[in-house]
């Protein structure tokens, strides 16, 4: 299906479903400044955003860490999927600000700098359409001559509670795009992001932790709400060292402690190919898709210190549960058969001593007689 957009050119401008429709932005100098879409209901640019969803994450931590290669590579994937791999083609256009003319931008630096701005914040829509009843059930459309608000663009994700099954294919995603960042590919984007966590789960062992980001702070947390077996264990693992982290204030001592949880739970400090259980990871959900993909070591051990610096209830009011008494009642066992079997070779030791401390004498004194 083609869209048209009549010109001042006498043959009108033909676009189609991947196509992306944007404004020319009022500062070209401005790098972070807010890509604007042409068209909130072109499908072209439903699909971009869909695209910068799956990849804003990584772009933004690619940027906390100043790794200019991977921005650029996540922007020229962008690009060459909707460019290059789609059928047909997508191009990108910007609408001429002094006409009702558009440019192409084409695949090159240009594109990638829209690309780079709309990953970096969200784009927006202005002078939207407005459509209101009239008294006679006529339809009454509006438009608007100047900016008169903002308006985010829709993420294409209802509330949770809606119980409708609406979903769009997505035939024109590529496969690879997807799974250059260890993404899988969906079947198509259901409206119920639950469908994805539970389809993703049965590939989750309880061995894995699972996390979330704290929207208050902006930063990656124990998930505040999951019981599974692997987010249990990391609390009683954080319970038993908590004492210990919160009574120094040396910040390498407590990224050590936290640097041992980890390698505990990716099994780091015991033999990995021993084939008793799989390694545990710490996985984080993709709000976008609902997928669970796994995080770097150092977002892993920065989560755990996160956690260790609040006491929780059960540090507060010190419950014995089940998993944390048995836990400590091993330990205690441990302890007890180390102390006795330390006694039982002190014991010996000393015997030992005696007995060579006394031999010598008793040969001289028959010696002697």
């Amino acid at each position: 299906m083609d869209l048209k957009m009549t010109t001042n050119d006498p043959s009108p401008q033909t676009f189609n479903n991947n196509d992306v429709l944007l404004l020319s932005p009022v500062n070209d100098s401005a790098e972070d400044e807010l890509v604007r879409f042409a068209s909130s209901a072109h499908i072209g640019n439903r699909r971009f955003e869909i695209f910068l969803n799956i990849y804003r994450q990584q772009y933004k931590l690619a940027l906390d860490r100043s790794d200019e290669d991977t921005q650029e590579c996540i922007a020229m994937i962008i690009a060459d999927t909707i460019c290059n791999r789609c059928k047909p083609r997508g191009r990108f256009f910007v609408k001429v600000s002094n006409n009702d003319g558009w440019d192409e931008l084409g695949f090159g630096g240009d594109t990638l700098d829209y690309i780079k701005r709309a990953l970096l914040h969200h784009p927006v829509v202005f002078n939207s359409v407005n459509k209101g009843g009239n008294a006679d059930g006529t339809e009454d459309t509006k438009t608007s001559t100047g900016v008169v608000g903002l308006h985010c663009f829709d993420r294409m994700v209802p509330p949770k509670n809606n119980g409708k099954k609406r979903c769009r294919k997505s035939s024109y995603l590529c496969p690879s795009s997807i799974e250059d960042f260890g993404f899988k590919r969906p079947c198509h984007h259901e409206s119920l992001i639950l469908n994805y966590s539970n389809e993703q789960r049965k590939h989750i062992s309880n061995n894995d932790v699972l996390c979330a980001v704290d929207e208050a702070s902006d930063k990656y947390v124990l998930h505040p709400t999951e019981h599974s077996v692997g987010n249990n264990r990391l609390r009683v693992m954080m319970h038993l060292r908590r004492d210990k982290y919160l009574g120094t204030t040396s910040k390498e001592e407590q990224f050590q402690i936290a640097s041992e949880i980890v390698s505990i739970v990716r099994n780091e400090m015991e033999m990995r190919d021993s084939g008793i259980s799989p390694p545990g990871r710490f996985l984080v959900e993709d709000i976008c898709t609902g997928y669970w993909r796994e995080m770097s070591r150092k977002i892993a051990v920065e989560a755990v210190m996160e956690g260790m610096k609040k006491r929780t209830k059960q540090d507060i009011s010190n419950p014995q549960t089940a998993a944390l008494q048995c836990l400590k009642d091993k330990i205690r066992k441990k302890d007890s058969e180390s102390r006795m079997r330390q006694e039982y070779v002190d014991e010996i030791q000393r015997k030992y001593r005696v007995k060579c401390s006394e031999s010598p004498r008793k040969s001289f004194a028959n010696a002697s007689a």
